[in-house]
């Protein structure tokens, strides 16, 4: 169990640290809108989430995010 509330502590604590990556970089390419969204991979995530990747990778660049495999090229 200690071992389950530790690793949900990081994964919490790495999510924070995007989440507060993305709204810094939003802030200095002065955009203001009020949403966003979050992307996620799974393995195996298939192609739709490349494609995706492919579109916004610059999301993934900035804020730290691992790519689906391959990395698209930019």
């Amino acid at each position: 169990m200690e071992n389950a509330l530790e690793n949900a502590n990081k994964i919490a604590g790495n999510l924070n640290e995007r989440l507060n990556a993305i709204k810094e970089y939003f802030k200095a390419i002065n955009v203001s809108g009020k949403t966003i969204a979050l992307i996620t991979i799974a393995p195996g995530g298939g192609v739709s989430t490349i494609q995706t990747n492919s579109k916004y990778s610059f999301i993934f660049d900035k804020t730290g995010m691992k790519y689906a495999m391959p990395k698209p090229e930019v």
